[in-house]
């Protein structure tokens, strides 16, 4: 037991670190905000709050949220009993939501799921190369768009836990209840966590044993985690199928809602699939593959012709994801870190890493390193730029010692490397113990994949500006 649980300290600290950060909300983390500020005053219309977020909707004379409801029916109890206590900033006033006030609702929906999610994957890190569990959990929170978002209060990393335990109740445990109960609840939560339930419906019926019977109880747990979005979209619009992307504001104007339809081409915004976006969303500055390395290797031990059934399957949800990125008018997704409506496939492409840190340890910890770097300094200055700046930006802010807030200052107007230093210290404690616990072992070979790999992303990275 005592072993177990030294196992399980990297990943204790990682979650600790999470913690720390205290990030000026965007317009996704205050359409959640005023969602659930709304909940609380007993009706599902943002109309007294909508200049408090960009990212709303317009429909039949009111304003909503253009989110799932997921985020706000957790984020509710908490809301009520901080706003009962005087301790959030509760105004209808004013368009800025302070930092502070966000902060606990994310570390209910963002920290707490990271966490889990950090477990998860080190179970099927064990399950498919006993003693690498740990380290590729670091390697996926530390080295991938999780770490910045594990930040953030947003959809991101509840909706991609649920996805990712949807999956492990088909492989570590086959309960096809369960799995369709934490893919419905996914898409209640972030509404294209529908293409891995979708992906998912398929996985069960080409391996169950009784398919029929499986694809029934997928079908009816599904079902059942729908049931509060279908609940809400029947309370706000009058119709549970109807949803808020349909209408979602494209630009607010005087009004709020001067241009609408910011989703109305191809299938709520989504089109046929573009080359140029399928190139920037793994090669540009913020293209996944340049800012995280290690996610590419990932892929790359997913499509080896000796992969398991896991891995192969990984493949598959990340080439949806990136299909369906390339398509949607905005890539992107807006002033973000990278390409985050990818965030829900990465897990499925992570486990994997379980077999490099094993077979080839000293390339995975290298573009580990690599990836690390970019998200630590991106978490610790400002995860969310605009698509006009390079991520350079988060370097010289590194330089000239600016830090995003963090809990030791949260109510100040800015931060310093002193209140950062328990963020660093907490993720550079957790990577090493990580590493000493794989213990891995080296070979000349793999040295030189190492130096090739990285050589290869440095000419990738410098062609990306």
């Amino acid at each position: 037991m005592r072993e177990h649980a030294l196992r399980l300290g990297p990943l204790v600290l990682v979650a600790l670190a999470f913690a720390i950060p205290v990030q000026f909300p965007g317009c996704g983390q205050t359409s959640h905000v005023v969602l659930t500020r709304s909940l609380a005053q007993g009706t599902p219309r943002i109309d007294r709050l909508h200049w408090q977020t960009c990212d709303k909707s317009w429909y039949h004379e009111h304003f909503f949220a253009a989110k799932a409801p997921g985020v706000a029916f957790v984020s509710l109890p908490l809301w009520l009993a901080l706003d009962h206590a005087g301790l959030v900033w509760n105004s209808d006033e004013g368009s800025v939501t302070p930092p502070s006030t966000v902060w606990p609702l994310a570390f209910l929906t963002a920290v707490l799921p990271a966490f889990a999610l950090l477990l998860l994957l080190r179970a099927f890190g064990e399950r498919i190369q006993p003693g690498t569990g740990t380290v590729t959990a670091v390697a996926g929170g530390l080295g991938t768009l999780l770490l910045p978002y594990a930040t953030l209060y947003g959809a991101q990393i509840p909706s991609t836990l649920l996805g990712a335990a949807a999956f492990a109740c088909l492989t570590l445990r086959r309960s096809p209840l369960a799995a369709g109960l934490f893919a419905g609840l996914a898409v209640t939560f972030d509404y294209p966590l529908a293409l891995i339930a979708a992906l998912l419906a398929g996985f069960v019926a080409f391996t169950a044993a009784d398919r029929l019977r499986e694809l029934v109880l997928y079908a009816a747990g599904g079902l059942v985690g729908l049931l509060p979005l279908l609940a809400f979209n029947a309370w706000a619009f009058g119709n549970p199928l109807h949803q808020t992307y349909e209408d979602a504001v494209l630009s607010q104007g005087s009004s709020g809602h001067d241009v609408v339809g910011a989703n109305s081409a191809g299938f709520y915004g989504i089109d046929v699939p573009k080359p140029h976006a399928l190139v920037d969303l793994l090669f540009s500055n913020r293209g996944l593959f340049v800012e995280t390395p290690v996610v590419a290797l990932g892929v790359a031990m997913c499509l080896l012709p000796r992969a398991g059934r896991i891995a192969r399957f990984g493949a598959l949800v990340f080439l949806a994801f990136l299909l369906y990125d390339a398509g949607y008018y905005l890539p992107f997704g807006g002033d973000v870190p990278g390409p985050r409506l990818l965030i829900p496939a990465l897990p499925f492409v992570l486990v994997p890493l379980a077999s490099a840190f094993r077979r080839i340890p000293v390339t995975a910890l290298l573009l580990t390193a690599v990836s690390a770097a970019s998200m630590v300094v991106a978490t610790a200055t400002r995860p969310m730029i605009g698509l006009e700046l390079q991520t350079s930006v988060w370097f010289s802010d590194l330089a000239e010692n600016h830090f995003a807030r963090t809990i030791f200052n949260a109510h100040g107007s800015g931060s310093t490397i002193v209140a950062m230093s328990p963020f660093f210290v907490l993720i550079a404690a957790g990577a090493v113990w990580a590493v000493v616990q794989l213990r891995p072992r080296l070979h000349w070979r793999d040295g030189v994949l190492a130096f090739s790999a990285l050589a290869v992303w440095a000419v990738v990275a410098s062609l990306a500006g």
